[in-house]
């Protein structure tokens, strides 16, 4: 502050706005694109894990060619995603880059007229870089570590629509099994009622097993 009050202020001013760009521009397109990555590698993932586990039933009824036609979608989808991220995770770092590298100038400029009028020594200027770049640091650990926060927002978005299914699911189980627990001693119609839940909870195969005879 004693070197120059306009170099604090313009420090403070230049992290702020540095901070509040960055994050408005990038930082909700990253989580988002982040967010999307996650989805198409586990869709991706989901149909290899389903066509591996199903690779008898798939040659029976010769669905390779659907069943690849949904994969290469799906691996598509995957490529263009991570195509559009690192995109934008090119641009962020270009920005970065200008962003740090504008520091360098920013306090000379600021101190030069102060040392041709002779107030201060040609030092004070070095010191004055070196004190600027290490607070500006300082002030932009957001800037610095958007890609990490994005991952971890976008990963923390996933977990929570993981749980709310799981919750979503638990509690419709919960009121099919007391449907069918109250519905028990009520003749047909709970009988009716508790097969459709039981064949609700079959796979197509088991329900095919069922419904058709053996040949």
């Amino acid at each position: 502050w004693s070197v120059s009050s306009s170099l604090v202020v313009f420090m403070f001013v230049y992290a702020l706005v540095g901070t509040v760009l960055t994050t408005s521009v990038f930082g909700k397109v990253l989580s988002v694109l982040y967010f999307k990555l996650l989805a198409r590698e586990g869709d991706l993932r989901f149909s290899l894990v389903r066509v591996r586990e199903h690779a008898e039933s798939v040659a029976f009824y010769r669905g390779e060619r659907q069943e690849r036609k949904v994969v290469s979608g799906r691996l598509k989808a995957v490529l263009d995603t991570a195509r559009d991220r690192i995109r934008w995770v090119a641009l962020y770092d270009l920005w970065t880059s200008v962003y740090e590298y504008a520091t360098i100038l920013a306090p000379s400029l600021l101190t030069a007229p102060r040392y041709f009028k002779g107030e201060i020594e040609f030092g004070v200027i070095s010191q004055a870089s070196f004190a600027f770049q290490s607070i500006e640091k300082a002030l932009s650990i957001i800037i610095n570590n958007l890609t990490l926060l994005t991952g971890l927002a976008a990963e923390a978005d996933r977990l929570d629509a993981l749980l709310a299914a799981m919750n979503a699911n638990g509690a419709a189980a919960a009121a099919a099994e007391s449907r069918a627990a109250g519905a028990g001693g009520g003749g047909s119609t709970g009988s009716s009622d508790s097969l459709a839940a039981q064949l609700a909870a079959l796979s197509t195969e088991q329900v095919q097993r069922l419904l058709l005879p053996e040949q």
